[in-house]
């Protein structure tokens, strides 16, 4: 005799999600002499783009860097990730509070993200009444939904000055760290923040 169960067997299938990776951590580099027109190339301490070390993207420009982020996320079975920067006030907060004090020729920087792009930015006078206030574009950070980023930078950022002691012959580095606003999503939409550095180190220029 046969009978047909009239319960339940259920396999019950857990979630995985994306984690972010261990202490991860990258410098890629950009140097301001290759801002036109006032860079000036040679001095000491600076990056040789002919040979592609440190800055490394390959393209032959001082003032861009760009690499992957996948460094700072381990995928889990939900494959594939896709990327993001996280553009809630929270995250900008935090941002800023990670890299304090950025001014370019004086003047304190502000940030902006739209369509995967952070801008930092700044605000002069304007001079007409329809344009009270004229925004000027000192860097901005590129992030795609594959993880390629590019980043560019525009115009100066104001670094330490040198202060003749030993060991500061060379000119100075500004470190902006960008990893708390990447965001990684797995294939069934589960997203973490990347807890790792991705930092554009940005080798001053001097006269």
């Amino acid at each position: 005799d046969t009978v047909p169960a009239d319960g339940d067997l259920i396999i019950r299938v857990d979630d995985d999600t994306p984690e972010t990776a261990d202490e991860a951590s990258a410098v890629f580099w950009v140097d301001e002499d290759g801002l036109d027109p006032n860079g000036i190339a040679g001095g000491p301490g600076d990056i040789d783009v002919t040979n592609e070390d440190p800055n490394d993207d390959g393209d032959g420009d001082e003032t861009t860097a760009g690499g992957t982020v996948g460094y700072l996320f381990n995928s889990g079975a939900d494959v594939p990730l896709s990327f993001g920067l996280d553009d809630s006030d929270e995250a900008l907060a935090a941002f800023e509070a990670a890299n304090p004090g950025l001014s370019s020729g004086g003047h304190a920087l502000s940030y902006a993200i739209s369509g995967g792009v952070l801008t930092g930015y700044y605000e002069v006078p304007g001079e007409t009444e329809e344009d009270p206030l004229v925004q000027v574009d000192v860097f901005t950070f590129t992030l795609g939904s594959d993880g390629a980023f590019d980043f560019v930078l525009l115009e100066q950022l104001d670094h330490d000055p040198l202060t003749d002691e030993a060991g500061d012959d060379e000119e100075n580095e500004l470190d902006i760290n960008f990893g708390s606003l990447v965001l990684a999503t797995d294939f069934d939409g589960d997203t973490v923040p990347a807890d790792g550095d991705l930092i554009i180190r940005v080798d001053d220029d001097t006269p």
